[in-house]
């Protein structure tokens, strides 16, 4: 696949538009619809400045091949943390309808529990970096 074309299905899949991206990167919209089309290439500073606004790296903004493995592994990830925080939400509101209908302290383990879920979820993902940066 040429980068032109990796660089569409990346935008895409991170939902931004061509200006939206062009903001972040300091182009126009034009110089992002090129490299789309394959009349340009971006120069290095910009291809660093792409890798991390997609959150992948060089050698993957250039192969398609370990970026889709990658991403089906993503997703894999994120379908099982998102099953799991399911399920913990269903047998922890469960107990707390049994046990204690009036007492908070299965809210908090609830919440502390889906905390864990989430982070965990975020750190396989690499995505809890972003969250301070």
């Amino acid at each position: 696949m040429m980068l032109g074309n990796r660089l569409k299905e990346l935008r895409i899949s991170h939902q931004l538009t061509q200006e939206e991206l062009a903001k972040q990167l300091y182009v126009t919209r034009q110089t992002i619809s090129n490299w789309e089309n394959n009349k340009g290439q971006p120069e290095l500073e910009n291809i660093i400045l792409l890798s991390e606004v997609f959150q992948v790296s060089i050698n993957e903004l250039l192969n398609q091949e370990n970026f889709q493995k990658q991403t089906s592994k993503k997703i894999e990830v994120g379908k099982r943390a998102m099953l799991i925080l399911i399920a913990w939400s269903v047998i922890m509101l469960v107990v707390q309808l049994i046990l204690h209908p009036y007492s908070m302290q299965y809210i908090l383990l609830y919440s502390l529990g889906g905390l864990f879920i989430v982070t965990d979820y975020l750190r396989r993902t690499k995505r809890i970096a972003n969250l301070y940066g």
